[in-house]
């Protein structure tokens, strides 16, 4: 390298000329070659993320120009290079059309099948609510639109879970949106639940469930004994009455329903009501407690010839029946095991829980005494 004052040699990584101390010009760096108008554009996210670069382009929607995103990559040379292809091929791939209605149909033909069909209704029930946007591009959709969704449902009065369903939904949608280079953001996630919190579940008292005890003691109802039962076991009602005498070994209830999760579980059954499991074991029959033909009972017949009139036998009220339907049973399990200390990750497996926040924050309860109690000896 030559200084351009005292034409003496140089270093070639010099910033100054060492003889006469003239800064050195460098050779500019070459200039990216900006894309012609229209041809789209690189960009890269905020935050950590696997994927921080997004291709985005315009395109003509319905007679609209609209700038859209298309696709999200781990490196700026992985975006370039879709980039040329959107343009080479001269429009988007199929896959940028797809609607939210056909989203949810691919969405649902594979997660649907790890789901029982009670599972499988609550989805359904959710969908109901999110079907106006069936037409609508999912690259179209925000969180807004998701957010007048869940408003509207709330507004008619529904209640929080079916509010919250909904929103867990759309968000599932756009996951798959997202996994599948559709769009690039989870917008449901965005979703704020108007709707207000259920007051907390019933559930039979420490007083009330020494009731039953005794009113079983003395008359031998055996109603009253599959009550407690499932107070002590927290199967719900089908579950309970799904079950044959051969899904009981090991001194634990083999079966369960509604999700993944829920069914094919192990249901120990405590020592306090093995002998009214004994009393069914040994009664004739397929089913631990069939109806009058010999065939699984009905829920809805059980319900009202079974259990409400058996509580009202007990001494219940009409008034106290209508907040004791058969699933306080389960609520009331939840409860027992947690004053007993029961590790939560148990009663999570034992009552069949996907997500361990449903059986601490919606199946247990708390009550004065206990809370006062537990901090008794601090």
């Amino acid at each position: 390298m030559i200084c351009s004052k005292c034409k003496k040699e140089i270093e070639n990584d010099s910033t100054f000329c060492r003889f006469c101390g003239k800064k050195l010009v460098s050779t500019p760096k070459a200039k990216k070659i900006k894309r012609a108008n229209g041809t789209g554009t690189v960009t890269r996210l905020s935050g950590r993320r696997r994927k921080p670069w997004i291709v985005r382009i315009f395109v003509d929607i319905d007679g609209e120009r609209k700038r859209v995103t298309y696709g999200s990559y781990a490196t700026r040379a992985e975006a370039e290079i879709a980039l040329d292809n959107i343009n080479i091929k001269g429009h988007l791939s199929a896959d940028f059309k797809i609607t939210v209605g056909q989203a949810y149909e691919l969405w649902s033909n594979t997660h649907y099948s790890t789901l029982s069909p009670k599972g499988i209704d609550s989805y359904e029930t959710a969908w109901r609510f999110l079907k106006p946007l069936s037409d609508v591009r999912l690259s179209e959709v925000k969180t807004q639109h998701f957010q007048q969704i869940v408003n509207s449902a709330a507004e008619q009065g529904k209640s929080y879970s079916t509010v919250a369903k909904i929103s867990l939904l759309a968000s599932k949608i756009c996951k798959w949106g997202v996994q599948n280079d559709i769009i690039d953001k989870d917008y449901a996630s965005f979703v704020t639940i108007t709707a207000k919190k259920s007051p907390p579940k019933e559930r039979f008292t420490d007083e009330e469930l020494d009731n039953l005890k005794k009113f079983y003691e003395n008359t031998r109802d055996l109603r009253i004994g599959v009550i407690l039962l499932m107070c002590y076991t927290g199967l719900r009602i089908d579950e309970f009455l799904s079950m044959k005498k051969t899904d009981f070994y090991d001194g634990c209830l083999h079966g369960g329903n509604k999700t993944e999760k829920g069914r094919n579980r192990v249901v120990p059954v405590p020592d306090a009501v093995l002998p009214i499991l004994e009393r069914l074991l040994s009664s004739e029959g397929e089913y631990l407690y069939p109806s009058a033909s010999g065939s699984k009972f009905n829920p809805d017949n059980f319900r009202k010839r079974v259990y409400y009139k058996a509580l009202s036998d007990a001494g219940y009220s009409d008034e106290d029946l209508k907040k004791r339907n058969p699933h306080v049973c389960r609520h009331t399990f939840a409860s027992i095991c947690a004053k007993k200390g029961v590790d939560p990750k148990a009663l999570q497996d034992i009552i069949g829980h996907k997500q361990i926040e449903t059986t601490l924050n919606t199946y247990t309860h708390t009550d004065v005494e206990w809370l006062k109690n537990a901090v008794k000896d601090l």
